[in-house]
């Protein structure tokens, strides 16, 4: 349960609206950044960008000739269309399951006096993934684009499985007594 609780928290705060009030690290909030400093922002990997931008149905030409401030404006435009927003009537799979998350959070874990933890069901896996996924592509993405750096996700997560693991073992919960945690340098 508490795993499953640390999920919905971590899915569904990335995809909390941004609002001036809360900025924080959600990818609305990095939509926003990216449309208010277009003027700021360098491109250092325009053609990372441009084939995302036409594998999302722009024109590759059309793209080709922009600025990096129309560039970053067209993909905050992207990113305002297809990142997820929690709406249960959306026709989207992902919007509703992003709705289906975040009545979990706010009824079972944020105020769990008021209804069972057994009571709301989570989103099937494979939306909990999609939603997971969609959010590595955009970070992915935006680190290329404007870092030239790659991020890798799955080294990161296993580094909290390692840890995990260790914490488990120290506990006497761990079905793995050979195992002592990640090494440290």
């Amino acid at each position: 349960m508490i795993l499953q609780d640390a999920l919905v928290l971590s899915v569904t705060r990335l995809y909390e609206p941004y609002s001036s009030r809360n900025p924080g690290r959600t990818l609305p909030a990095a939509t926003h950044h990216i449309a208010t400093h277009a003027k700021e922002l360098q491109v250092l990997n325009r053609e990372y960008l441009i084939n995302f931008l036409t594998s999302r149905r722009e024109s590759r030409q059309a793209i080709e000739q922009l600025c990096d401030e129309q560039l970053s404006l067209t993909l905050a435009r992207n990113f305002d269309t297809c990142i997820p927003r929690a709406d249960s009537t959306s026709t989207s799979p992902l919007d509703q399951a992003l709705a289906q998350l975040k009545m979990v959070r706010d009824k079972a874990i944020a105020h769990h006096d008021r209804i069972s933890h057994s009571s709301p069901l989570i989103p099937g896996w494979s939306h909990l993934m999609d939603l997971i996924n969609t959010a590595e592509e955009i970070v992915n993405l935006v680190g290329r684009a404007y870092l030239s750096v790659g991020y890798n996700l799955a080294s990161d997560a296993s580094l909290g499985a390692q840890s995990l693991r260790g914490l488990l073992n120290r506990a006497g919960l761990s079905q793995n007594p050979d195992f002592h945690g990640p090494k440290t340098v």
